[in-house]
């Protein structure tokens, strides 16, 4: 195969893009079905199943960086836009 035909590996930029993408049109991000859908789509390298099957630390300081409008919400477990009444911050409750 030649260099012009081989794929570039998937970088923490393609999967914080794929998320931003993600929260877009669904509204929220589900953290399990991030996990497992990155795993399918990215690989390995982009979890870390060290703390528990989550996503990579660098991966999601792309994401933050490309939804500023977003926070996420512990007890849910999820990425969503933020509202007026969720106060500053990044985490949701």
């Amino acid at each position: 195969m030649q260099d012009s035909q081989k794929q570039a590996s998937p970088s923490i930029e393609d999967v914080a893009e794929w998320m931003a993408a993600e929260l877009k049109e669904k509204r929220e991000l589900i953290q399990a079905d991030a996990v497992h859908e990155i795993y399918k789509r990215f690989g390995e390298t982009f979890i870390n199943s060290d703390r528990g099957e989550c996503i990579s630390p660098k991966v999601l300081r792309a994401f933050r960086k490309l939804t500023p409008d977003a926070g996420y919400s512990k007890s849910e477990k999820l990425w969503r836009y933020k509202e007026p009444s969720d106060g500053a911050g990044r985490r949701l409750d």
